[in-house]
């Protein structure tokens, strides 16, 4: 398999595999001809590939087929401190760069405020004498002697990577060039920042860069030794998901893994955006809620993209799907704090041993709560695999149960905590639910609320292995008229993935006043990230559906926006600018003169996104969903009233045709995820096979 760029001969093929490595399961989406089929695994932390490989060796093959893989190998090696022996190359002067960083402090009234280690340690950095002026004019060149006292630091110090950034390479990027030309540079995975991050803020593109050189020889390890595999079982390609929504090869994803961060959450993303345009909704707020973490996000029909994001407090100043994460999940622990208060995560049990119900952990988590409270039946946990609901066309084959929940262990081991607390084993677990729901609800308000968005305009998409358990009762918290169930909830980051369209994106910094503003002058610095996209993609541009942006400020402001380039006129561009701030921020400076400081390009391929999915069949419009059988939870029969039992009914979604309707209490179990729907909401299964739930 050719991991270099060759999108020359892209094209969506019929058989598309989604894969999406959590921290407790691993997800498939298979995509043959329109129709779905969906799997997962317990994830295997150790190396998370065997997962993956154990997924595709169970999958049916049939015909050819390109792999779209959501990464977390990059994230997991930056929190574990487990990446590359790295060696920092700067400019004179400028070897503490890192230790410094910003002046903004996370603990404002810490006594003794703590920040994590720099990822690469001062005894690891070198500066060289060399410098380029704010001008990108060469005020000291590179000389050999330089270039060879490097090399030789890189091997007393036996580095396997090396992060080069030198001062305003973004302008001139001849010194750092030089370095990766060298004789010894083949030895080493290097990291130029001019081709990271060519934009200006010396800390955050040092720190990206020295991020992408820490990773980069773990990440390539993974990569060749999935690429290998899978191409012997007959795929095509493996496509990587970035964490700004699109994918790129796993050559380019081995060069440049910053990109791959936050690829997983992205996908889950980029497929609720898929799906509730389906069901005909633009405005969204989104929880997907795995084993480890919740993951929210608020879209207005397009990815909303930062490029503010940071993983474990570094700055990575590249484009990302704008996500809040919290650390509660499925499997977090629910303990006990010093101060006698229940607390839950964001200690999670993960995949080994996983939650006490699951038959080996010993420590009680939100599923164990979820299991005694009655949302999770006993036993019937993953029921078994199946094909595309009524698609009529692929037979499948359905397996034994994934796994079964062990309601006695899980009782067993909470009334410990019970005890604790001075409560029943049942108020225990609600006690749980209701912590786990205030962080979850905490996380809607960052993305809604707190940036001036009122929730009762959206609709909440609830998707992962818990987001639906939980969808209902944070929609009343926050007054949210509506709750969409994916039709594949449990896998729909792995969705996303599959459908994900081919581009990447390219930066450089030029500022420009913005009465300096030419169409000539805006063309000349375009031209530069044509190139490189023509180069990235193996093509000439003119095969390329190119976005140009401009990020913009007013003159001595400290943050941009990014004003799209519909017109190359001077006039409109301002207006732009002008529309957006205020948009923004609530006001424009008559005043105020404004500027441009990057050039932004987005480059990909027409038709990218042709991938369909057929629509269910056999329709049922008002037929009452068929009753598998009464059951009882725990819970509250409206807003204020003590928690107690409540006759529900259980019901299977393989038997939800689109047009069936349905009514709470119940507790609504499939394959890939089970849903909770509290009493006074009632919903339907619209033509896609998604549930669309509202309170009655």
């Amino acid at each position: 398999m050719d991991r270099d760029s060759d999108f020359v001969n892209i094209r969506v093929c019929p058989h598309l595999i989604g894969i999406d490595v959590g921290g407790t399961y691993t997800d498939f989406v298979v995509i043959w001809n329109g129709t779905v089929e969906v799997h997962k695994v317990l994830s295997t932390p150790g190396d998370p590939s065997m997962a993956a490989l154990q997924g595709l060796k169970t999958l049916a093959q049939e015909g050819p087929c390109e792999i779209v893989h959501g990464s977390t190998v990059a994230t997991n090696a930056t929190l574990e401190r487990r990446g590359a022996r790295t060696v920092l190359v700067t400019t004179k002067g400028f070897a503490d760069m890192l230790k410094i960083g910003r002046q903004t402090r996370s603990e404002l009234y810490a006594l003794k405020p703590s920040r994590p280690e720099p990822l690469i340690d001062r005894n690891m950095t070198i500066e060289l004498d060399e410098r380029v002026n704010a001008a990108g004019e060469v005020e000291q060149p590179l000389c050999e002697k330089e270039l060879d006292r490097l090399f030789r630091f890189c091997r007393r110090k036996n580095a396997e990577s090396i992060a080069v950034s030198f001062l305003f390479s973004f302008l001139s990027d001849g010194h750092e060039k030089a370095v990766a030309a060298h004789r010894k540079a083949g030895r080493y995975a290097i990291s130029l920042s001019s081709e990271i991050l060519c934009e200006f803020r010396e800390y955050e593109r040092t720190c990206t860069t020295a991020l992408n050189a820490y990773v980069a020889p773990v990440m390539k390890r993974y990569l060749e030794k999935l690429d290998s595999a899978v191409l012997s079982m007959g795929a095509e390609k493996l496509w990587i998901m970035q964490s700004n929504g699109g994918v790129f090869t796993s050559g380019q994803a081995s060069r440049k893994p910053v990109h791959t961060i936050l690829s997983g959450p992205a996908g889950g993303v980029l497929g609720a955006l898929h799906v509730s345009k389906e069901a005909g909704f633009d405005e969204i707020l989104t929880i997907d809620m795995g084993g480890t973490s919740t993951d929210v996000a608020l879209c207005e029909g397009k990815l909303p993209l930062t490029r503010e994001g940071s993983i474990e407090s570094y700055p990575v100043r590249i484009p990302i799907v704008d996500i809040h994460t919290i650390g509660s999940g499925g499997g977090s622990i629910a303990f006990i704090d010093e101060g006698g208060a229940l607390r839950v995560g964001p200690r999670s049990a993960g995949a080994d041993p996983g939650p006490a119900c699951f038959g080996k952990g010993e420590m009680i988590t939100v599923t164990d709560a979820l299991l005694i409270l009655g949302r999770l039946p006993e036993g019937e946990f993953m029921a078994p695999r199946y094909p595309d609901v009524n698609d009529g066309n692929r037979s499948g084959s359905a397996s034994s149960p994934v796994m079964q929940l062990d309601y006695n262990r899980a009782l067993h081991f909470i009334k410990p905590l019970a005890e604790s607390l001075g409560t029943s084993a049942v108020e225990a677990a609600w006690g749980i639910l209701q912590v786990v729901q205030a962080q979850m609800e905490g996380a809607l308000r960052v993305v809604s609320v707190q940036r001036g968005y009122d929730p009762r305009r959206f609709t909440l998409v609830a998707f992962g292995g818990g987001g639906p358990l939980h969808a209902c009762e944070l929609a009343e918290l926050l007054e949210i008229p509506r709750v969409m169930i994916p039709r594949y909830p449990g896998v729909l980051s792995a969705l996303g993935m599959a459908v994900a369209p081919r581009f990447m994106e390219f930066s450089r910094t030029l500022r420009m006043p913005i009465d300096e503003i030419t169409r000539e002058r805006l063309t000349a610095g375009f031209e530069p990230l044509i190139r490189r996209a023509s180069e990235e993609f193996g093509c000439p541009f003119e095969r390329l559906v190119i976005e140009p942006s401009l990020d913009m400020r007013y003159q001595g402001q400290s943050f941009e926006l990014t004003v799209p380039l519909i017109s190359y006129e001077r006039n409109a561009i301002e207006a732009s600018f002008l529309e957006l701030h205020k948009k923004r921020y609530g006001y424009t400076r008559v005043e105020g003169a404004a500027e441009v400081v990057n050039f932004r390009l987005r480059a990909g391929f027409p038709g990218d996104q042709a991938v369909q999915i057929k629509k269910a069949a056999n329709e049922s419009p008002g037929r009452l969903a068929p009753v598998q059988r009464a059951i009882q939870v725990w819970g509250r029969e409206n807003e204020g009233v003590p928690m107690q039992v409540i006759d529900a009914v259980l019901l299977n979604r393989i038997s939800l045709a689109p047009g069936s309707i349905f009514s709470g209490p119940a507790v609504i179990t499939q394959y890939d995820c089970t849903a909770y729907i509290p009493g006074l909401w009632s919903g339907y299964v619209d033509q896609s096979g998604h549930m669309i739930v509202e309170k009655r």
